[in-house]
């Protein structure tokens, strides 16, 4: 197991034992498909992340903080169950994917009277705005680059949200009793959205109507919150990169379902906005924009939302759109 630490002078007083796992349904792995917690509908296949990012705020007895991490944390293949989870966190059933081997991290020898634990892990590497951060506000404002090695793994980025407090108080990942053999077990979640896109044309409409490509367009790249997916503001996007979720041929003509990951940012006016760009062919090819919204002033302030739009062509259409999705 490869692991980077933070450069600081540690003098081991005892090692943390950090267990994490992910809610899930049915099993995770190659080959194997089950689906996410908020799945509208469809399974997908996962694979097992490989690198753990984890970081430490400790707080002394001084009063002080301390941070100590360890970082690009290789995670075996073989390291992974399945198992029934009791607690009380947030899951989608009972059922979590849990990393069978605990990470272990060693603590100063100064006097601790807490400490928060922030993970992260992800299928593939991350690059990591700050690998060497001092204080708690530096953990939380580390950002991942996305660019166009990453975008294929964005679905399987997974961390603990900073304000996650079950009991309205405390974050989740708080540790109060530090003493030799204690151990912090947390569940991790998605810092991506998972979004869901269904199209049909009505059967007596097809002879009339067919749709040659869809693509997904502008979405989020650059700097993204590691642990506060919820709190990347930004206006609706001009720029940034494509997805094409459907092209010219017969199985997606009148009818298909797409989901993809995307990481959520909210507008000024609350919307977290998706852009579609579709080619209609009728006697001749148009091009209608479909921007779907979603109204995020209820939305949940810790998780990512899960998004679902629909869209059934009755008639040809072009030009630009705007709906509202759940």
């Amino acid at each position: 197991m490869l692991a980077v630490s933070c450069k600081q002078d540690i003098s081991i007083q005892t090692e943390l034992p950090i267990r994490f796992s992910l809610p899930v349904e049915g099993q995770l792995g190659p080959n194997k498909v089950r689906a996410v917690m908020g799945d509208p509908g469809q399974t997908e296949t996962f694979a097992y992340p490989e690198y753990a990012y984890v970081f430490a705020v400790l707080r002394l007895q001084t009063g002080t903080q301390k941070v100590i991490c360890q970082t690009d944390i290789q995670l075996p293949e073989d390291s992974w169950e399945t198992s029934t989870y009791h607690g009380s966190l947030r899951t989608s059933d009972n059922a979590i994917y849990a990393y069978n081997k605990s990470l272990k991290l060693g603590l100063p020898k100064e006097g601790i009277s807490s400490a928060k634990i922030y993970v992260a892990m992800s299928k593939t590497q991350l690059t990591l705005s700050n690998y060497n951060p001092t204080t708690e506000n530096e953990v939380l404002d580390i950002t991942f680059t996305l660019d166009d090695a990453l975008q294929p793994f964005l679905g399987q980025i997974y961390s603990t949200p900073y304000n996650y407090k079950p009991d309205g108080t405390t974050y989740y990942g708080e540790i109060t009793d530090i003493s030799q053999g204690n151990y912090i077990d947390l569940l991790l979640y998605h810092v991506a959205s998972k979004v869901d896109f269904i199209w049909n044309i009505p059967q007596d409409k097809q002879q009339q109507i067919k749709i040659t490509n869809i693509t997904a367009k502008n979405l989020y790249e650059g700097e993204c919150y590691l642990f506060k997916p919820m709190a990347l503001r930004h206006g609706t996007l001009s720029t940034g990169y494509d997805l094409q979720l459907a092209n010219d041929v017969a199985g997606t003509w009148w009818s298909g379902r797409e989901y993809f990951y995307t990481i959520p940012y909210q507008t000024v006016d609350n919307v977290f906005p998706l852009q579609l760009q579709f080619s209609i062919k009728t006697n001749e090819t148009s091009t209608y924009n479909l921007t779907m919204r979603k109204n995020m002033t209820a939305a949940d302030e810790v998780f990512v939302p899960w998004v679902r739009g629909q869209l059934t062509l009755t008639q040809p259409k072009s030009g630009t759109e705007v709906i509202e999705v759940e």
